[in-house]
């Protein structure tokens, strides 16, 4: 008689045992795995040993109540690359390692090119998140004038309208060491604080949107360089997003491959191969191959291309066709997921059971967010980094600024109990030294900066001599 499964929930796991894990004895060992969330929290989850990566890809959704999930992924470092997590295999076959405690990070995997796809306001304030990231570690590359007003939009979502109390002047943008893009200078901080001035009445939520509709425009929107050679020998960088697949030389769009113009995409060994059209051959070499420096990271950038067409092209995903033969050659690999079209249908049929969206908490500082600690190694960098990240250090005075968000009321009662502590001040001060009462009150004033107090009918009153 086999024994029942325990409903103990793991520890640092807000849901029912996963799915990975094996009941019979001697099999239920766990693994503990730590992710990285867009806000820099720290998720601890326990799997089994044999989990598959779809397991711990649910249990981070379902900790985050995450409905427009298929637009994320959980990224890994292998070798100094940058892997995605795949969902049908075992997740220590991927991270190729024995060890107890495995690091992932969650991130946006595919950036839609139109924000108002994105229906829930929730997954729009994580798409946010993520393009500070992008914008603060130099990947979403853009003129200056376009990086301030996208940090204005951060900062207007973050800690609300623009006050003179509160930010007397260009200093704020960079309070508590906060780098919003790489060489952030006192120019550029003085255009962002300019910026923000215009804001003023704009909420959370309209922020954040506005902050996508200005980073799809960019040129570097959602776009991960890999790099490669031509047949010729020159260096280039590829990438691959929603539209197709993009060269760049020396940070300069040189080409782009459409899904429609291509007709064929296989690898070889280190070399890509893109097939296109007869009718596009015109434009394009019928076939056009890129060599990247190992087979590893030619396939890597094969399976990407593979996920982004199928997400954004394809109303459903194609199956794999199992092969008749005992051997075959190839890759079988295929995306596990939804696409764009039937992930926007899921989520119009259960949004309405949703609980809204409760944004956190507005400041009048400005969160710093970890992007001095080497959470990505550069492409082919050294996997030593990612396995002894430095610990973010949080700032000592986050609180440097007067909060501007405390209620009428209690403004009111602050002002009010302020100002009768003034006048007591100074009536005993005016007792002792003979001085006016009016001339008190004004220096007083200017000192600390606050509004000239009168009395009811204007004017001032002050002791005879």
């Amino acid at each position: 008689m086999q024994k029942p499964v325990s409903s103990q929930i793991p520890r640092g796991v807000g849901c029912p045992p996963p799915p990975g894990m094996d009941p019979r004895k001697g099999k239920g060992r766990l693994m503990c795995i730590k992710v990285r969330m867009l806000d820099d929290s720290v998720g601890v989850f326990h799997l089994g040993h044999k989990a598959l990566g779809q397991a711990l890809f649910d249990e981070v959704c379902r900790h985050l109540n995450l409905l427009e999930s298929d637009y994320f992924g959980l990224e890994f470092i292998s070798f100094g690359n940058r892997c995605w997590l795949d969902k049908d295999k075992s997740i220590l076959r991927q991270i190729m390692a024995a060890q107890s405690d495995a690091r992932f990070f969650f991130t946006v995997k595919f950036y839609t090119p139109n924000p108002a796809e994105l229906e829930e306001e929730y997954t729009r304030y994580l798409f946010a998140l993520q393009l500070r990231r992008d914008l603060a570690r130099g990947e979403l590359l853009c003129n200056e004038s376009t990086a301030a007003l996208l940090v204005s939009f951060i900062i207007q979502s973050e800690c609300g309208d623009y006050s003179p109390l509160d930010y007397p002047d260009y200093r704020y943008v960079s309070s508590g060491n906060v780098q919003f893009v790489p060489n952030q200078s006192p120019a550029f901080q003085k255009e962002v604080m300019e910026q923000h001035k215009k804001l003023i009445g704009m909420s959370p939520a309209e922020a954040d949107f506005n902050l996508l509709e200005t980073a799809r425009r960019c040129d570097f929107y959602g776009i991960r360089l890999h790099n490669a050679r031509d047949l010729e020998g020159v260096e280039v960088a590829l990438s691959v997003a929603h539209m197709g697949i993009k060269m760049f030389h020396q940070l300069n769009c040189m080409m782009t491959f459409s899904w429609a113009k291509i007709r064929k995409l296989c690898f070889k060994r280190k070399r890509l191969m893109i097939k296109i059209h007869p009718d596009s051959a015109q434009q394009y070499k019928e076939t056009v191959e890129f060599i990247f420096d190992n087979r590893d990271d030619c396939k890597n950038f094969w399976k990407k291309c593979v996920e982004h067409h199928s997400f954004f092209r394809c109303p459903e995903p194609v199956e794999s066709r199992e092969s008749r033969k005992l051997f075959h050659r190839g890759s079988n690999f295929h995306y596990q997921g939804r696409t764009q079209k039937q992930l926007m249908d899921y989520v119009r049929e259960h949004r309405k059971r949703r609980e809204p969206f409760k944004r956190p908490l507005q400041r009048s500082f400005i969160h710093p967010i970890n992007t001095k600690a080497p959470i990505f190694p550069p492409i082919y960098g050294n996997q030593q980094q990612f396995q002894q990240p430095q610990q973010f250090q949080q700032p000592q005075q986050q609180h440097y600024f007067i909060s501007n968000r405390l209620s009428e009321n209690n403004k009111n009662r602050q002002a009010v109990e302020n100002t009768q502590k003034l006048i007591m001040n100074i009536t005993s001060m005016a007792n002792q030294n003979g001085n006016f009462i009016g001339n008190s009150i004004n220096n007083t004033k200017r000192s600390t900066g606050e509004e000239i107090i009168t009395r009811e009918n204007g004017e001032r009153k002050t002791r005879p001599k």
